[in-house]
């Protein structure tokens, strides 16, 4: 117990004062024993003891103290509540976008602009139509339930966000 570990915090650490003394008051009965530990006296040891016991008992409610930190997930979401927006903000924009692209496929104007890319395709090589549509694949079935679970997940992220955004500005001003 001579050094401070690393990680213990300034409130368990034991003052270097005290450690001193207790190990001079070691050394002396040490003197007065000609150097034998094992002479001191029953008060003295259970002393020993009690100051071990007072030192551990600093360290565990330590421990204990980091442990409820650590593991309180309502102080750790305040305490990462901007990171946590960042991340969520994100993937709300990820979510649009994903979105937008899907309803820009699905713009009248741009199923024109692809029939008549499509067209020119055609007109310059028919045989390449032919070969394109063997390889095409089926149209996927749940393909609905993807885009079904995309919204709802944006929404929920959306509210989500909104509401970690309104409470850190509620605790802030």
């Amino acid at each position: 117990m001579g050094e401070r570990e690393a990680g213990v915090s300034e409130r368990t650490a034991l003052p270097a004062e005290d450690e001193e003394a207790r190990a001079r008051s070691r050394a002396e009965r040490r003197g007065r024993n000609g150097g034998d530990t094992g002479a001191d006296e029953p008060d003295e040891i259970e002393e020993e003891i009690d100051s071990l016991r007072a030192d551990i008992d600093r360290l565990v409610s330590e421990l204990d103290r980091r442990r409820h930190a650590a593991l309180d997930w309502r102080a750790q979401l305040s305490r990462h509540a901007g990171k946590l927006a960042i991340a969520g903000g994100a993937v709300v924009v990820l979510v649009a976008v994903r979105i937008s692209a899907r309803r820009r496929r699905q713009d009248p104007v741009h199923k024109l602009a692809e029939l008549a890319t499509g067209l020119r395709m055609i007109a310059r090589d028919p045989e390449r139509l032919v070969s394109g549509l063997e390889g095409r694949r089926q149209a996927d079935p749940l393909a609905f339930a993807r885009a079904a679970a995309l919204t709802a997940g944006g929404i929920l992220a959306r509210q989500w966000f909104t509401r970690v955004v309104e409470r850190q500005a509620r605790r802030m001003g």
